[in-house]
């Protein structure tokens, strides 16, 4: 996610063209509504334009830059959005799954299992960026955040599952005590991202 996105559109020196975006844009508002930062250039065949890009952040980032047609991205977009939803699917269906079994056999580890494929979902929502343009798009502020929450959530299931999946505490009291250093560390990561 970027701060701040401002593109220049310049021909013979005089500028034609800005486009502003960024994480405080709404996705309604932008250029194109997409996960991704996506914008219409909208320059004439056979002409010369110079173009800048300004891009801001406060973290570190990676700002990787494609130059399509309209049509060639409209494929790939609806390329894209089968495979997701292909994916978030499967993932339903292995949470309904798993609850139908928590639910007969009466499991913990099943439990934690559903936490964990639940909150890696939502992780995947939230670094697509689907979260945001989708679900959360009135609350910029919670999109990096989201991060952070979601995968220490995920981090704090995916423990408690293995600890339980994988008999530890009866196998390993050694194994067992770091499994609990972990699971305290990532609860403890988890509540500190809700402050």
């Amino acid at each position: 996610f970027y701060e701040n996105i401002d593109i220049f559109i310049l021909k013979d020196g005089k500028k034609v063209r800005h486009i502003h975006s960024g994480d405080h844009i709404h996705p309604n508002k932008r250029d194109v509504k997409h996960r991704n930062y996506l914008f219409k250039l909208l320059l004439s065949k056979n002409e010369i334009y110079d173009v800048f890009i300004k891009v801001q952040n406060r973290q570190i980032m990676v700002f990787p830059l494609t130059v399509r047609s309209i049509s060639s991205t409209s494929q790939k977009i609806q390329t894209e959005y089968i495979f997701l939803g292909i994916f978030y699917g499967f993932i339903i269906i292995m949470i309904f799954y798993n609850f139908f079994i928590f639910i007969s056999i009466k499991g913990a580890s099943y439990l934690y299992y559903i936490g964990y494929i639940f909150s890696y979902m939502w992780w995947q929502l939230s670094y697509n960026g689907l979260g945001y343009v989708y679900i959360w798009s009135g609350f910029p502020e919670f999109t990096g955040l989201s991060r952070l929450y979601f995968s220490s959530l995920t981090l704090l299931f995916l423990l408690l599952f293995s600890r339980k999946f994988l008999f530890i505490k009866d196998n390993s009291k050694i194994l067992d005590r770091l499994f609990l250093v972990l699971i305290s560390c990532a609860g403890l990561l988890f509540l500190l991202t809700l402050l």
